[in-house]
């Protein structure tokens, strides 16, 4: 497994400096970390089927991800 020091060659508590720093790197971390957190409760239900993350730029689909259920298909906007 990758860590941030890996990754960005900084340490976890450099990192968390930088977040505090800068308040849009800070907002992009904590939506993408509730993001993450979401997706995996909404794969834990038993009747979802499937949980897809939209593209974030996608100007078609403007929401976080589209679950499919076994009754029907549910678009899902999270927010932190």
């Amino acid at each position: 497994m990758l860590t941030i020091q890996d990754v960005l060659g900084v340490s976890e508590s450099e990192f968390v400096q930088l977040m505090l720093d800068n308040c849009s790197l800070q907002g992009a971390c904590q939506g993408y970390a509730a993001e993450h957190i979401a997706k995996a409760a909404m794969e834990a239900i038993p009747e979802v089927t499937e949980v897809t993350k939209m593209f974030d730029h996608d100007k078609k689909h403007r929401y976080d991800f589209l679950v499919k259920t076994q009754h029907r298909n549910i678009r899902v906007e999270v927010k932190r």
